[in-house]
């Protein structure tokens, strides 16, 4: 990355700790081993590190270290969560309950099952499930609730260990989403009463192409059909050769962010609070999307009227922002979940996404605020003057 572009896309993806790659470079080299190669020294200890790996990453949510299973990504884990789900128990259960906000690994996945009924909850102007609909939509037949924690273009925190006591009463399996929120905010998986998990470790400053899902091994217990055949990797769920560096950087990282996950949270929340007085001090004709009682830290969705957001990002090559979930970002069509909230069209295009890390500084922000005052009256006069 160029030295003078101030990054402000956490949401999107965070660069790996320092102290993350130094835990994973000897597992490039020196132990390189196949974890399943249990006959050889070798193979043991990079079994061993991976065995540590899942200890780390299931004491951040209190899980039981067993329960932990390693993918490649939230994406994968969110499939084999509904997909395993539905060919183990689709035959007796067949209906589904997502909300209409929720990522496109979610939201394609249940739209792509096949006999299978799928009720989208809607959201209310600030992302909030109504939990009177949820309890109304669970039926006997209902296999599955899944919803995100916290969601990835506006910040909204679900009311998860709510929606679990519902999921619990009614005998239902309960799916979190936990991309944006892991390692952010607490999650506490048996307070919560959630059955299914679903994270990545390139969202707390570990490595890319790692993540895992948490899965319920009893009270009660959750069977799934694996996904990926061809091994007996992950307890025989998720077959293939298990990537011993990113694991032991992905358990790394989820320790960095269990030490201090409440005084990053409030340095975030602070950074966020600043930026949001300022520039709606120096700006009119600034909308703020989500931003209710409970959002996720550094997360600011912010609509500019008389803007288009693809214009102002090209107007600003030194700051690194988004429009919305970096796996939507080419497409050219509007956020479904600006529109769920009630935006318009042209109010969803004038939207940008602003997402702060704990590696964020003041001093970036104050640089940040004066290039946006200044890129967005003259693009309003541009707009104004083509009319």
């Amino acid at each position: 990355m160029e030295k003078d572009i101030i990054y402000l896309d956490y949401n999107a993806t965070t660069p790996v700790d320092p102290a993350v790659l130094t835990e994973m470079l000897p597992y490039f080299t020196e132990q390189f081993a196949n974890a399943s190669s249990f006959s050889h020294a070798p193979g043991r200890v990079s079994s061993e590190a991976v065995d540590k790996a899942r200890e780390q990453v299931a004491g951040l949510v209190n899980a039981q270290v067993k329960d932990i299973i390693f993918t490649s990504g939230a994406t994968e884990s969110i499939s084999l969560a509904i997909n395993g789900l539905v060919e183990f128990y689709g035959d007796k259960r067949c209906h589904i309950i997502t909300s209409t906000i929720e990522h496109k690994a979610v939201l394609e996945t249940c739209s792509a099952l096949e006999g299978f009924d799928v009720t989208f909850l809607t959201v209310d102007k600030k992302g909030r499930i109504d939990l009177e609909e949820l309890e109304n939509s669970l039926r006997p037949e209902t296999l599955l609730v899944s919803l995100h924690h916290a969601n990835n273009e506006i910040g909204t925190v679900q009311d998860i260990a709510a929606v679990g006591c519902l999921c619990r009463q009614n005998e239902t399996f309960f799916h979190v989403d936990a991309a944006q929120s892991f390692g952010k905010i607490p999650i506490d998986v048996e307070a919560m009463k959630i059955d299914l998990m679903s994270f990545s470790s390139h969202k707390i400053y570990g490595p890319k192409g790692v993540g895992a899902l948490y899965l319920r091994r009893r009270e009660p217990r959750v069977r799934l059909c694996p996904q990926i055949l061809g091994g007996q990797q992950e307890r025989s769920f998720r077959a293939g050769t298990l990537n011993v560096p990113g694991t032991v950087g992905f358990g790394a990282a989820a320790v960095l962010a269990q030490g201090k996950i409440l005084e990053n949270k409030v340095y975030v929340d602070n950074l966020t609070s600043f930026f949001i007085k300022e520039i709606s001090s120096r700006l009119e004709g600034l909308t703020f999307n989500g931003l209710a009682e409970n959002f996720l830290p550094g997360t600011i969705s912010m609509s500019i009227c008389g803007v288009n957001a693809q214009d102002l990002l090209c107007a600003l090559p030194r700051l690194a922002l988004s429009t919305g979930s970096a796996c939507s970002s080419a497409l050219p069509q509007s956020s479904h979940v600006l529109k769920a909230i009630g935006l318009s069209a042209t109010e969803a295009l004038s939207t940008i996404r602003i997402s702060i890390g704990r590696l964020t500084r003041f001093e970036e922000l104050h640089i940040a605020l004066d290039l946006l005052v200044e890129q967005i009256p003259e693009l309003r006069r541009k707009s104004e003057q083509t009319l």
